[in-house]
């Protein structure tokens, strides 16, 4: 089932079995086999999930009309068709995601369907379109249309290799040329130093009341520009972030809207100095904790534990649990040989305190947890959280 939540659930009866958060609304969801499903987005994705595990995704500017799943070259694997809003029909492989037939239409599509439309036994791809224009297409059944398909597969690999060739070739140069100059002693070559590193590390704004991640250079270079991909985190799945002057350090600001259980971004850092002609690309991908709006705190004057709260039974150790909490706030808490703690945080963007106690359990009781928080929507996703990590099934409160 997809929902307008961004949500992917697949149920068995009336229980949850897997849960997925995408990056738009679900516009589409079709079988393709086994496991496996294949979804289209709002913002343009489509991509394919094997059971809980995601194969691969597509991202284009153009929506998605429909989905449909269909074995065009009949070699047994069913391939994925698609219908975009500019008019745009493609088939792809299931495993991959690699285009192996492309059509267009003068209007955006409206539908595909798999019927038997001039009831000869087979079925065929029935594509509509928003004028009322339909075409059909059969599988590949004769050996030179699969020799055909296989030909244009083969040209696209081939494209695609020659542009690969191309961005290694102009990399190459650069190369030689850094290291040409570098050897000759130029000191005012347009270059940057070999020895230029890049860090980043995610921290508290309390400038800005917010979580954020901060990118510095090397000294006597400047960050021109800080470019972040997430299908999970950004709505658009790209976007940018540079200073009216640029400087050493940038940092990008992490909204309370874009933390979640899978909140993952790749960023590419373009590093150089003023009079630069060559700039370095630093490449680095962050796992952001789901809960590190979170920061921890001593308990002291000012700190306030919430009315609110939620408690329930967990057989596990304090050790344990103890790895599942630095791994959801990002905290590095050593509990040591202790078998109860109690913990405070104050959330980054709106202040609110959060209690989290732990007492481990023995041979006479179940071990207990006990979450004090105004806002139950954070508490709720600390026990699924929690219950994805154990494994858990039921908890009793």
């Amino acid at each position: 089932v997809g929902s307008e939540d961004y949500e992917i659930r697949i149920f068995e009866g009336e229980d949850v079995v897997m849960e997925s958060t995408e990056s738009d609304v679900i516009v589409s969801l079709a079988h393709v086999k086994g496991d496996a499903f294949a979804f289209g987005l709002g913002n343009g994705t489509i991509g394919v999930y094997d059971g809980d595990k995601k194969k691969w995704t597509r991202r284009y500017k153009h929506e998605v009309r429909d989905l449909a799943v269909f074995d065009l070259d009949e070699d047994g694997e069913p391939e994925l068709i698609t219908g975009w809003s500019n008019g745009r029909f493609d088939v792809r492989r299931r495993e991959t995601g690699q285009e192996i037939f492309k059509d267009r239409f003068s209007a955006p599509i409206s539908g595909i369907c798999i019927e038997d439309y001039r009831m000869q036994g087979s079925k065929e791809i029935i594509c509509c379109t928003g004028n009322g224009e339909i075409r059909g297409y059969g599988s590949a059944t004769t050996e030179d249309v699969k020799e055909d398909i296989e030909a244009k597969v083969d040209d696209m690999r081939l494209e695609a290799l020659k542009a690969q060739k191309m961005a290694l070739e102009l990399e190459r140069r650069s190369y030689e040329s850094n290291l040409k100059a570098m050897k000759a002693k130029v000191q005012d070559a347009g270059l940057v130093p070999q020895e230029t590193k890049l860090e980043s590390v995610l921290q508290a704004s309390d400038a800005t009341n917010q979580m954020e991640v901060k990118f510095a250079s090397t000294e006597g270079t400047i960050i021109k520009m800080v470019i972040l991909q997430s299908q999970t985190m950004f709505p658009s799945g790209t976007v940018i972030y540079k200073k009216h002057k640029p400087t050493s350090t940038i940092s990008v600001p992490i909204l309370k809207e874009q933390l979640g259980p899978k909140a993952h971004f790749t960023a590419k850092a373009v590093v150089g100095h003023m009079s630069s002609f060559q700039d370095h690309v630093f490449e680095t991908e962050c796992d952001v904790p789901q809960f590190c709006g979170y920061v921890m705190v001593q308990r002291g004057p000012g700190v306030e534990v919430p009315d609110a709260s939620v408690s329930f039974q967990l057989d596990e150790r304090a050790k344990a649990l103890s790895m599942w909490l630095n791994e959801a706030f990002g905290t590095k808490y050593e509990n040591g040989t202790m078998t109860q703690f109690d913990l405070f945080f104050r959330s980054v963007y709106d202040g609110g305190f959060l209690k989290f106690a732990f007492t481990e359990g023995n041979s006479e009781s179940k071990g207990h947890v006990k979450i004090n928080c105004e806002d139950m929507g954070t508490v709720g996703s600390l026990v699924q959280s929690l219950s994805d990590h154990f494994e858990l099934k039921d908890l009793k409160s």
